[in-house]
Protein backbone atom coordinates (compact mmCIF):
# COMPACT_ATOMS: atom_id res chain seq x y z
CA UNK A 1 0.00 0.00 0.00
CA UNK A 2 0.78 3.25 -0.35
CA UNK A 3 0.55 6.04 1.46
CA UNK A 4 1.15 10.21 1.52
CA UNK A 5 0.16 11.62 4.71
CA UNK A 6 -0.27 15.20 4.54
CA UNK A 7 0.18 17.76 7.55
CA UNK A 8 1.33 21.74 8.14
CA UNK A 9 3.81 20.62 10.76
CA UNK A 10 5.66 17.91 11.35
CA UNK A 11 8.50 16.97 14.13
CA UNK A 12 11.74 17.21 13.72
CA UNK A 13 11.47 19.86 10.98
CA UNK A 14 8.82 22.27 13.01
CA UNK A 15 6.18 21.63 14.90
CA UNK A 16 3.76 23.72 17.27
CA UNK A 17 1.46 20.85 19.09
CA UNK A 18 0.85 17.47 18.73
CA UNK A 19 0.01 16.97 15.00
CA UNK A 20 3.92 17.52 14.97
CA UNK A 21 4.81 14.52 16.63
CA UNK A 22 2.14 12.40 14.87
CA UNK A 23 3.38 13.79 11.80
CA UNK A 24 6.91 12.07 12.44
CA UNK A 25 6.21 8.83 14.82
CA UNK A 26 3.52 7.40 12.04
CA UNK A 27 4.92 7.15 9.26
CA UNK A 28 7.87 5.91 11.22
CA UNK A 29 5.85 3.22 12.72
CA UNK A 30 3.81 2.45 9.54
CA UNK A 31 7.04 2.02 7.52
CA UNK A 32 8.17 -0.78 9.89
CA UNK A 33 4.98 -2.28 9.09
CA UNK A 34 5.81 -2.75 5.12
CA UNK A 35 3.88 0.79 3.84
CA UNK A 36 5.53 2.38 1.28
CA UNK A 37 4.71 5.73 3.07
CA UNK A 38 5.87 9.35 2.22
CA UNK A 39 5.50 12.70 3.99
CA UNK A 40 4.41 15.98 2.06
CA UNK A 41 4.90 19.15 4.26
CA UNK A 42 4.84 22.84 3.56
CA UNK A 43 9.16 24.20 3.10
CA UNK A 44 8.86 26.90 5.90
CA UNK A 45 12.32 28.25 5.02
CA UNK A 46 12.73 30.59 7.98
CA UNK A 47 11.87 27.90 10.39
CA UNK A 48 13.58 24.81 9.34
CA UNK A 49 16.92 23.64 11.13
CA UNK A 50 19.87 24.69 9.84
CA UNK A 51 20.82 20.67 9.99
CA UNK A 52 17.80 19.80 8.07
CA UNK A 53 18.16 22.36 5.77
CA UNK A 54 21.25 21.30 4.66
CA UNK A 55 20.06 17.82 3.96
CA UNK A 56 17.25 19.24 1.17
CA UNK A 57 17.58 18.25 -1.88
CA UNK A 58 15.80 19.86 -4.86
CA UNK A 59 13.67 17.48 -7.10
CA UNK A 60 11.46 19.71 -9.60
CA UNK A 61 9.40 22.86 -9.53
CA UNK A 62 6.25 23.80 -11.60
CA UNK A 63 3.42 26.27 -11.86
CA UNK A 64 -0.01 26.05 -10.46
CA UNK A 65 -2.85 28.32 -10.86
CA UNK A 66 -3.46 30.17 -8.01
CA UNK A 67 -6.83 32.17 -8.65
CA UNK A 68 -6.06 34.16 -12.05
CA UNK A 69 -2.52 33.88 -11.99
CA UNK A 70 0.58 31.09 -11.66
CA UNK A 71 2.54 30.70 -8.97
CA UNK A 72 5.97 29.10 -8.28
CA UNK A 73 5.71 25.34 -6.54
CA UNK A 74 8.90 24.35 -5.69
CA UNK A 75 9.86 20.38 -4.44
CA UNK A 76 12.13 19.57 -2.75
CA UNK A 77 13.12 16.35 0.01
CA UNK A 78 14.90 14.72 2.62
CA UNK A 79 14.43 11.50 4.77
CA UNK A 80 14.02 10.94 8.11
CA UNK A 81 14.74 7.96 9.09
CA UNK A 82 13.36 5.36 6.45
CA UNK A 83 10.78 7.74 5.17
CA UNK A 84 10.79 10.31 2.63
CA UNK A 85 9.78 14.01 3.33
CA UNK A 86 8.45 16.36 0.47
CA UNK A 87 9.20 19.83 1.26
CA UNK A 88 6.60 22.10 -0.90
CA UNK A 89 8.45 25.76 -1.21
CA UNK A 90 6.95 28.99 -2.34
CA UNK A 91 9.02 31.72 -0.09
CA UNK A 92 5.37 34.15 -0.83
CA UNK A 93 3.23 31.53 0.93
CA UNK A 94 5.89 29.88 3.31
CA UNK A 95 8.95 32.38 3.97
CA UNK A 96 7.72 33.40 7.71
CA UNK A 97 8.55 33.17 10.88
CA UNK A 98 5.89 31.56 11.78
CA UNK A 99 3.55 28.69 11.30
CA UNK A 100 0.06 29.64 11.00
CA UNK A 101 -1.50 33.53 12.14
CA UNK A 102 -1.59 34.91 9.15
CA UNK A 103 -4.30 36.72 7.63
CA UNK A 104 -4.27 34.94 4.14
CA UNK A 105 -3.87 31.46 5.97
CA UNK A 106 -6.89 30.66 3.58
CA UNK A 107 -4.57 31.47 0.83
CA UNK A 108 -1.68 29.84 2.29
CA UNK A 109 -2.29 25.92 2.67
CA UNK A 110 -5.14 26.56 -0.28
CA UNK A 111 -2.38 27.09 -2.17
CA UNK A 112 -0.40 23.73 -0.11
CA UNK A 113 -3.09 21.95 -0.94
CA UNK A 114 -3.11 22.40 -4.27
CA UNK A 115 0.38 22.01 -4.56
CA UNK A 116 0.71 18.49 -2.88
CA UNK A 117 -2.05 16.88 -5.25
CA UNK A 118 -0.28 18.52 -8.36
CA UNK A 119 2.73 17.25 -6.99
CA UNK A 120 2.11 13.59 -7.75
CA UNK A 121 1.83 13.16 -11.19
CA UNK A 122 5.33 15.22 -11.09
CA UNK A 123 6.98 13.10 -9.08
CA UNK A 124 5.43 10.40 -10.85
CA UNK A 125 3.90 8.56 -7.79
CA UNK A 126 0.30 7.99 -7.37
CA UNK A 127 -0.69 6.74 -3.63
CA UNK A 128 -3.46 4.60 -2.86
CA UNK A 129 -4.45 6.87 0.21
CA UNK A 130 -3.80 10.48 1.39
CA UNK A 131 -3.96 10.75 4.99
CA UNK A 132 -4.53 14.54 5.70
CA UNK A 133 -4.80 16.25 9.16
CA UNK A 134 -6.36 18.91 10.49
CA UNK A 135 -7.96 21.99 8.49
CA UNK A 136 -5.01 22.98 6.51
CA UNK A 137 -5.22 20.01 4.49
CA UNK A 138 -8.50 19.01 4.97
CA UNK A 139 -9.81 20.60 1.58
CA UNK A 140 -7.97 17.84 -0.04
CA UNK A 141 -10.91 15.49 -0.26
CA UNK A 142 -12.93 18.04 -2.10
CA UNK A 143 -10.69 18.88 -4.46
CA UNK A 144 -9.75 15.56 -5.47
CA UNK A 145 -13.38 15.40 -6.32
CA UNK A 146 -14.18 18.84 -7.86
CA UNK A 147 -11.22 20.31 -9.38
CA UNK A 148 -9.06 17.06 -10.11
CA UNK A 149 -12.01 14.96 -10.92
CA UNK A 150 -10.76 14.76 -14.34
CA UNK A 151 -7.51 13.37 -13.79
CA UNK A 152 -7.42 9.45 -14.16
CA UNK A 153 -4.28 8.19 -11.77
CA UNK A 154 -6.21 10.10 -9.15
CA UNK A 155 -9.77 8.83 -9.49
CA UNK A 156 -8.81 5.50 -7.48
CA UNK A 157 -6.98 7.65 -4.64
CA UNK A 158 -8.70 7.34 -1.09
CA UNK A 159 -8.83 9.69 1.86
CA UNK A 160 -8.70 9.83 5.38
CA UNK A 161 -8.83 12.58 7.38
CA UNK A 162 -7.59 13.16 10.81
CA UNK A 163 -9.22 15.78 13.00
CA UNK A 164 -6.65 16.37 15.73
CA UNK A 165 -8.50 19.41 17.30
CA UNK A 166 -12.08 20.40 16.13
CA UNK A 167 -11.89 23.80 17.84
CA UNK A 168 -9.58 25.28 14.58
CA UNK A 169 -11.71 24.33 11.19
CA UNK A 170 -9.91 26.73 8.94
CA UNK A 171 -12.95 29.22 7.80
CA UNK A 172 -12.53 32.15 5.18
CA UNK A 173 -15.00 34.06 3.01
CA UNK A 174 -16.50 32.50 -0.21
CA UNK A 175 -14.24 34.40 -1.93
CA UNK A 176 -11.36 31.87 -1.73
CA UNK A 177 -13.26 29.65 -4.03
CA UNK A 178 -12.46 31.96 -6.98
CA UNK A 179 -9.38 33.56 -5.46
CA UNK A 180 -7.12 30.35 -4.16
CA UNK A 181 -9.14 27.77 -5.71
CA UNK A 182 -10.60 28.11 -8.81
CA UNK A 183 -13.96 25.88 -7.90
CA UNK A 184 -17.28 26.56 -8.65
CA UNK A 185 -20.23 26.70 -5.72
CA UNK A 186 -21.85 23.68 -6.26
CA UNK A 187 -20.44 21.85 -2.88
CA UNK A 188 -21.21 25.20 -1.29
CA UNK A 189 -23.70 24.02 1.09
CA UNK A 190 -24.83 22.01 4.22
CA UNK A 191 -23.63 18.69 2.47
CA UNK A 192 -20.29 20.06 1.53
CA UNK A 193 -17.88 22.87 2.90
CA UNK A 194 -20.66 26.06 3.83
CA UNK A 195 -21.12 26.96 7.06
CA UNK A 196 -22.19 30.55 8.24
CA UNK A 197 -21.83 31.97 4.95
CA UNK A 198 -18.28 30.84 4.73
CA UNK A 199 -16.19 27.84 3.53
CA UNK A 200 -15.24 25.84 6.13
CA UNK A 201 -12.17 23.54 5.17
CA UNK A 202 -12.59 21.28 7.79
CA UNK A 203 -16.63 20.70 7.44
CA UNK A 204 -15.57 19.89 3.43
CA UNK A 205 -13.06 17.11 4.79
CA UNK A 206 -15.78 15.65 7.13
CA UNK A 207 -18.03 15.26 4.35
CA UNK A 208 -15.62 14.23 1.43
CA UNK A 209 -13.13 12.08 2.86
CA UNK A 210 -13.40 8.30 3.00
CA UNK A 211 -12.73 8.01 6.43
CA UNK A 212 -12.69 10.37 9.26
CA UNK A 213 -10.52 9.33 12.18
CA UNK A 214 -9.91 11.36 15.96
CA UNK A 215 -7.22 11.13 18.63
CA UNK A 216 -9.32 8.86 20.58
CA UNK A 217 -12.25 6.92 21.04
CA UNK A 218 -13.57 9.15 22.99
CA UNK A 219 -13.07 12.09 21.54
CA UNK A 220 -14.56 10.80 18.69
CA UNK A 221 -18.24 10.54 20.69
CA UNK A 222 -17.54 13.86 22.16
CA UNK A 223 -17.60 16.06 19.25
CA UNK A 224 -20.99 14.60 18.25
CA UNK A 225 -22.17 16.47 20.66
CA UNK A 226 -23.42 20.20 20.66
CA UNK A 227 -21.13 20.90 24.15
CA UNK A 228 -17.70 19.56 21.59
CA UNK A 229 -18.46 19.74 18.73
CA UNK A 230 -17.46 23.11 17.87
CA UNK A 231 -20.80 23.49 15.45
CA UNK A 232 -19.86 20.40 13.52
CA UNK A 233 -21.44 18.46 15.61
CA UNK A 234 -24.49 18.03 13.19
CA UNK A 235 -22.51 17.37 10.10
CA UNK A 236 -20.23 14.58 12.15
CA UNK A 237 -23.22 12.91 13.61
CA UNK A 238 -24.66 12.44 9.92
CA UNK A 239 -20.71 11.41 9.12
CA UNK A 240 -20.75 8.66 11.88
CA UNK A 241 -20.69 5.56 9.98
CA UNK A 242 -17.38 6.33 8.41
CA UNK A 243 -15.81 7.97 12.00
CA UNK A 244 -13.50 6.48 13.92
CA UNK A 245 -11.36 7.01 17.18
CA UNK A 246 -8.13 5.71 17.31
CA UNK A 247 -5.87 6.45 20.53
CA UNK A 248 -2.92 8.61 20.08
CA UNK A 249 0.39 6.36 20.37
CA UNK A 250 3.62 8.09 21.67
CA UNK A 251 7.43 6.99 20.09
CA UNK A 252 8.54 4.93 22.62
CA UNK A 253 12.19 5.01 21.12
CA UNK A 254 12.34 9.15 21.25
CA UNK A 255 10.87 9.00 24.56
CA UNK A 256 12.33 6.52 26.34
CA UNK A 257 13.83 7.95 29.99
CA UNK A 258 16.12 4.87 29.96
CA UNK A 259 17.78 6.36 26.66
CA UNK A 260 16.32 10.21 26.53
CA UNK A 261 19.75 12.43 26.51
CA UNK A 262 17.86 15.63 27.42
CA UNK A 263 17.09 14.58 30.77
CA UNK A 264 19.16 15.15 34.10
CA UNK A 265 19.37 11.28 34.96
CA UNK A 266 18.21 8.07 32.92
CA UNK A 267 15.58 5.56 34.49
CA UNK A 268 13.57 2.12 34.04
CA UNK A 269 10.91 -0.08 35.44
CA UNK A 270 13.76 -1.33 37.37
CA UNK A 271 15.68 0.91 38.61
CA UNK A 272 13.70 4.24 39.70
CA UNK A 273 16.39 6.34 41.47
CA UNK A 274 16.76 8.32 37.96
CA UNK A 275 13.58 9.81 38.50
CA UNK A 276 13.61 11.67 41.77
CA UNK A 277 16.99 13.00 40.50
CA UNK A 278 15.02 14.65 37.36
CA UNK A 279 12.27 15.81 39.55
CA UNK A 280 15.42 17.68 41.48
CA UNK A 281 16.66 19.47 38.56
CA UNK A 282 13.33 20.12 37.05
CA UNK A 283 12.46 22.45 40.77
CA UNK A 284 15.99 23.28 40.54
CA UNK A 285 15.39 24.75 36.76
CA UNK A 286 12.08 26.65 37.95
CA UNK A 287 13.49 28.03 41.18
CA UNK A 288 11.38 26.14 42.94
CA UNK A 289 12.15 24.17 46.79
CA UNK A 290 13.57 21.26 46.34
CA UNK A 291 11.25 18.82 48.68
CA UNK A 292 9.65 15.20 48.22
CA UNK A 293 6.22 17.43 47.49
CA UNK A 294 3.87 16.13 44.47
CA UNK A 295 4.72 18.39 40.90
CA UNK A 296 2.51 18.77 38.62
CA UNK A 297 3.47 19.87 35.08
CA UNK A 298 1.84 20.76 32.07
CA UNK A 299 3.72 21.34 28.73
CA UNK A 300 0.67 22.51 26.64
CA UNK A 301 -0.40 26.09 24.45
CA UNK A 302 -2.19 28.51 26.74
CA UNK A 303 -5.62 28.24 25.32
CA UNK A 304 -9.17 28.00 27.23
CA UNK A 305 -9.58 24.94 25.64
CA UNK A 306 -6.66 23.52 28.18
CA UNK A 307 -9.00 24.45 31.19
CA UNK A 308 -6.17 24.58 33.64
CA UNK A 309 -8.27 24.08 36.56
CA UNK A 310 -5.99 24.16 39.59
CA UNK A 311 -7.42 26.36 42.32
CA UNK A 312 -8.62 23.22 43.66
CA UNK A 313 -5.34 21.78 43.88
CA UNK A 314 -3.86 22.62 47.67
CA UNK A 315 -0.42 20.59 46.73
CA UNK A 316 2.83 22.39 45.45
CA UNK A 317 2.46 22.96 41.61
CA UNK A 318 4.67 23.62 38.66
CA UNK A 319 3.73 24.27 35.73
CA UNK A 320 6.34 24.67 33.10
CA UNK A 321 4.79 25.46 30.14
CA UNK A 322 6.35 26.55 26.51
CA UNK A 323 5.29 26.59 23.01
CA UNK A 324 3.16 29.65 23.74
CA UNK A 325 3.44 31.61 19.78
CA UNK A 326 4.32 35.23 20.30
CA UNK A 327 1.07 36.65 17.88
CA UNK A 328 -1.20 34.41 20.27
CA UNK A 329 0.48 35.79 23.25
CA UNK A 330 -2.16 39.02 23.51
CA UNK A 331 -5.35 36.47 23.32
CA UNK A 332 -3.95 34.33 25.56
CA UNK A 333 -2.95 37.15 28.77
CA UNK A 334 -6.54 38.15 28.73
CA UNK A 335 -7.59 34.55 28.74
CA UNK A 336 -5.42 33.56 32.06
CA UNK A 337 -5.89 36.90 33.60
CA UNK A 338 -8.79 35.59 35.61
CA UNK A 339 -8.08 32.21 38.00
CA UNK A 340 -4.58 31.10 36.43
CA UNK A 341 -2.77 34.17 37.36
CA UNK A 342 -4.28 34.33 40.65
CA UNK A 343 -2.65 30.80 41.50
CA UNK A 344 0.59 32.27 41.82
CA UNK A 345 -0.63 34.82 44.24
CA UNK A 346 -2.06 31.95 46.27
CA UNK A 347 0.95 29.99 46.07
CA UNK A 348 3.87 31.93 45.81
CA UNK A 349 6.55 29.50 46.17
CA UNK A 350 5.20 26.56 44.11
CA UNK A 351 4.40 27.96 40.76
CA UNK A 352 6.25 28.78 37.98
CA UNK A 353 5.12 29.43 34.36
CA UNK A 354 7.82 29.12 31.89
CA UNK A 355 6.15 30.34 28.47
CA UNK A 356 8.16 30.40 24.89
CA UNK A 357 8.08 28.70 21.78
CA UNK A 358 9.90 25.11 21.49
CA UNK A 359 11.11 25.09 17.88
CA UNK A 360 12.15 21.18 17.97
CA UNK A 361 13.09 18.90 19.98
CA UNK A 362 16.09 20.63 21.32
CA UNK A 363 15.77 22.87 24.52
CA UNK A 364 15.67 26.06 23.03
CA UNK A 365 13.30 28.78 24.08
CA UNK A 366 12.16 32.28 22.37
CA UNK A 367 11.05 35.30 24.20
CA UNK A 368 7.39 36.38 24.14
CA UNK A 369 6.66 39.67 24.39
CA UNK A 370 4.98 41.26 27.33
CA UNK A 371 1.23 42.11 27.54
CA UNK A 372 -0.83 43.99 29.71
Amino acid sequence: MKVLFAAAEGAPLYKVGGLGDVAYALPQALHRLGVDIRVVLPYYSRLIPDDYRAQTKDVAHFTLQFGQRNVYVGIKTLMLGEVPVYLIDNEEFFGRDYLYGSWDDGGRFGFFQMALIEMLQVIDWIPDVIHVNDWHTAMVPVLLKDKYQWIAPYQQIKTQLTIHNLQFQGEFPPSVLDDVFGIGRQYFNDDGFAQNGAVNYMKGGINFADIVSTVSPSYAQEIQTPAMGERLDGTLRKNAGKLAGILNGIDTTLYNPATDPTIASTYDAADLTGKARDKAALQNRMQLPISDDPVFGMVTRLTRQKGLICSSINWRISCCINRCRSSSWGPVMRTLKGSYWRLPIALPASWRCNCGSMNNWHDRFMPVPTSS
